[in-house]
């Protein structure tokens, strides 16, 4: 009987660099595929368990429609191109209108960005930097969201991604390898149709992405004829390349030239009333935190620090691609150029908006790879070229992993979408077969049936001020004008439940409730994330017209508050739904004391002074105080 042999330290030694050199040849290949599965990992955990909310139900009700019906609600009430939309429809036919289901396309087109972004990446900065930014890319928290929404934001990443990839096709071919007329077209056709689908996904992509890209080829291509200097991209070298150019720039023009016309009508409608406020300087540093961040817990100490630590690496990049000349100039005009558009735009319509600039995000993240990658030179820091590289490395993935865990945890067990889900369930389970149910912002109606139709209850709903896009409106405001029709609407109701939401844009002056509070008795009030639910019962004699417009009427009230040492002080209350803006800051005289005359409504209206933009005080003036549940108290004033 013979004995079994361990294998000799020779074998043993034999087999162990055989994995090694089996993991060496595929390291890229491994790389990826553990990328692509960590991707996969975060876009797809918790997806169903937010509820819906007001943006995607929207979303989903435009879409479930058939293409004809689908297509005239966008042109007659959205501010979008009908990509996405339609895609949608396909979708839903398929599976379903589940919150998992619907969230699953936003999902694949986040999925789908991955190869095409590092594909661009490897194109114009290599595959070491190309691996740095895809891994930010996969793991930012802002992308993440948007992956998990049913909205078009990740589709428009995805179509800006397949651009870049088939621009950095054209302008930095492969040296030594000549493509056949057939790859050559596959790859001319790719862009020019990438091109398209950026422009029918958001409109911000049909100014900002095919005039960007334009200007940079067509500069680079009257540079180099004007002889001032060399090519800015060797593809730029390749014979007959400005006519294809223009011929594909003709092809993506055609393509989306039927959209022309609703386009204009679209534009018309957000020059007339937009719910967006011009960009402050605060917000737009907060754009560029969740650029970096999204969702950063408190917990976490200096995020100014985090910010600078990202900035430094993005203008590190920008030194490392400086001799890059055409390349950087793409970069920073893909990820600046949209921002600055949209600032200078809202000087006339306010347009600023951080998911609308989330394809620039693109080359942002390069350009944090190229800066995070130039730290990795040989004898920059270390001697020794791969232990040196590998530690830098590795130490600077892991102060970026730091924040974004922290990201990660709030956005997936903190943070909250609007609560229709559970404000149906409240409404189903209290709600009479006579009761009416009113909406202040009409088109949150189709959150609320997404989640209540489940119930099969048949009671009325309707709209204030007036029913789901009467006025070809999105959001119409409700005004004192509108009171007639609201008093013949509920007067002979014996009991309302109101949904009110979005009341900030919709009913700023609080005119509904504040109407039905006096007219009826308030018996109980309920509230969800974003959301209140109230029921209200007759009260004798309540719905006088005379007198009703008699209570809304404002009367002026001056506030004071003294501080000397306050820098800037503002006042919030129930009469501005705590929100202080512009017009809500109070003026210092020399002797300290800020003051401000306001037009409230009358009846009980709750208040807090705002100092600094950090500390919320009550009137040390004013003895009338409540508490606020917050463990402090807000003063009270009741107008008569």
């Amino acid at each position: 009987m013979s004995k079994c042999q361990a294998p000799s330290p020779l074998i043993r030694r034999k087999n162990i660099n055989s994995i090694k050199e089996f993991i060496k040849s595929r390291r890229t290949f491994i790389i990826l595929s553990c990328l692509f599965l960590l991707g996969l990992f975060l876009r797809i955990h918790r997806i169903s368990i937010k509820s819906i909310w007001l943006d995607e139900a929207f979303s989903i009700w435009v879409a479930r429609f058939d293409l004809k019906r689908c297509l005239d609600w966008i042109i007659r009430i959205d501010q979008h191109p009908p990509f996405y939309y339609i895609l949608l429809n396909f979708w839903m036919r398929l599976f379903g209108t589940a919150p998992a289901a619907v969230r699953g396309l936003s999902v694949l087109f986040g999925l789908l960005a991955l190869p095409f972004f590092y594909g661009a990446c490897k194109r114009f900065l290599g595959n070491r930097t190309a691996l740095i930014a895809l891994f930010l890319l996969v793991i930012s928290p802002f992308h993440i969201q948007y992956s998990q929404e049913t909205r078009m934001y990740s589709l428009l990443v995805l179509s800006t991604a397949a651009g870049l990839y088939f621009l950095a096709c054209l302008l930095m071919p492969d040296e030594g390898k000549r493509s056949g007329k057939g790859s050559a077209f596959f790859i001319w056709a790719g862009y020019a149709v990438s091109q398209t689908c950026v422009m029918l996904t958001h409109n911000i992509g049909l100014i900002f992405f095919p005039l960007i890209i334009n200007t940079v080829v067509l500069g680079s291509l009257v540079l180099r004829r004007a002889g001032t200097s060399k090519s800015l991209f060797p593809g730029l070298e390749q014979k007959g390349f400005l006519g294809k150019w223009l011929i594909g720039q003709g092809f993506s023009l055609l393509l989306w030239l039927p959209w022309l016309g609703p386009f204009i009508r679209q534009t018309l409608r957000v020059r007339g009333d937009f719910w967006l406020s011009f960009p402050t300087w605060e917000s737009i540093y907060y754009t560029f935190q969740n650029f970096n961040f999204a969702f950063l817990p408190r917990e976490i100490p200096l995020p100014a620090a985090w910010n600078i630590f990202y900035w430094g690496l993005a203008f590190l990049g920008i030194l490392a691609l400086r001799k890059k000349i055409g390349t950087l100039l793409l970069f920073l005009l893909l990820f600046l150029g949209p921002m600055l558009g949209e600032w200078l735009a809202s000087f006339f319509r306010p347009v600023f908006l951080d998911r609308t600039l989330i394809a620039g995000t693109l080359t942002y993240y390069m350009l944090l790879a190229a800066g995070m990658n130039s730290l990795t030179r040989p004898g920059l820091l270390f001697k020794s070229k791969k232990a040196g590289s590998r530690i830098i490395l590795s130490v600077i993935l892991i102060l970026v992993l730091i924040p974004a865990t922290g990201s990660f945890v709030v956005f997936y067990v903190f943070h909250q979408n609007e609560g229709w889900s559970g404000a149906a369930e409240h409404v189903a389970k209290k709600i009479k077969p006579d009761d009416i149910i009113i909406f202040n912002a009409t088109w949150t109606q189709i959150p609320f049936d997404y989640y209540y139709h489940a119930y099969k209850k048949k009671n009325q709903e309707k709209g204030l001020p007036v029913d789901l896009f009467d006025r070809n409106v999105l959001e119409p405001k409700m005004a004192l004008t509108d009171i007639p029709y609201m008093i013949s609407l509920l007067r002979d109701k014996e009991r309302i439940c109101l949904v009110y939401s979005h009341d900030w844009f919709t009913d700023p002056d609080q005119i509904i409730i504040r109407t039905l509070d006096h007219a009826m008795i308030m018996k109980e009030r309920k509230r969800f994330p974003g959301i209140g639910v109230f029921w209200f019962e007759p009260r004798p004699g309540g719905w006088d017209k005379g007198r009703i417009m008699d209570w809304l009427k404002k009367r002026a009230y001056t506030f004071r508050y003294q501080d000397a040492k306050a820098r800037e002080v503002s006042v919030a209350g129930t009469f501005n739904l705590w929100y202080p803006r512009q017009e809500h800051r109070m003026k210092k005289d020399e002797r300290g004391i800020w003051s401000l005359s306001l037009d409230i409504p009358r009846g009980r209206n709750e208040y807090l002074f705002v100092v600094d933009n950090r500390e919320w005080k009550p009137d040390p003036r004013n003895p009338d105080k409540v508490p606020n549940g917050w463990g402090f108290s807000n003063s009270v004033i009741i107008m008569k």
